[in-house]
Order: structure tokens, then C-alpha cells, then sequence
């Protein structure tokens, strides 16, 4: 629910799901033991923090490029 009267952020408390995936739509979630799919204007208005796991960033196999990843989120500020 995006808008209408029970739509204020915080108006439902907190809740942490996992985000496996995503597509046109927007992400898909974990949440209450099954995947559920939000919009992203869902997720744009209700997501306060994110959290990722990036591991092998020093493996020669990886694809992570760490410095373009830190200029991104420096970019945020």
C-alpha cells in the first residue's frame, strides 16, 4: 500500500526481509516464510536501510570493481 491513510511510513512499525532478486516491477522479498513481490514505489517510500554481502573482493575471480563500488556510495553523501 502506497497511499491512503495506513500508507505514513513507520504508520505499520519495522519489519527486515531479504531481497534475493528483482525485476521490472521491483524487488522480491522474503517475508513471513513465502516471496512476495513490492513495486519499487513501494520500496522507494518504505525502505529506510539496506545492508549487502559482497565477499571474494580481493579474489582474482571477482567482478566487483571496489573502487567504482566506493565512489558510488561516496557519491550518496
Amino acid at each position: 500500500m502506497v497511499s491512503g491513510p495506513a500508507s505514513a511510513p513507520n504508520s505499520w512499525g519495522g519489519h527486515c526481509v531479504m531481497i534475493p532478486g528483482y525485476n521490472e516491477t521491483g524487488p522480491v522479498c522474503v517475508t513471513w516464510g513465502r516471496k512476495q513481490q513490492m513495486t519499487w514505489s513501494f520500496f522507494d517510500k518504505y525502505c529506510d536501510e539496506a545492508y549487502a554481502i559482497v565477499d571474494d573482493k580481493d579474489s582474482a575471480k571477482s567482478k566487483l570493481d571496489v573502487a567504482k563500488l566506493v565512489a558510488a556510495l561516496n557519491s550518496l553523501k
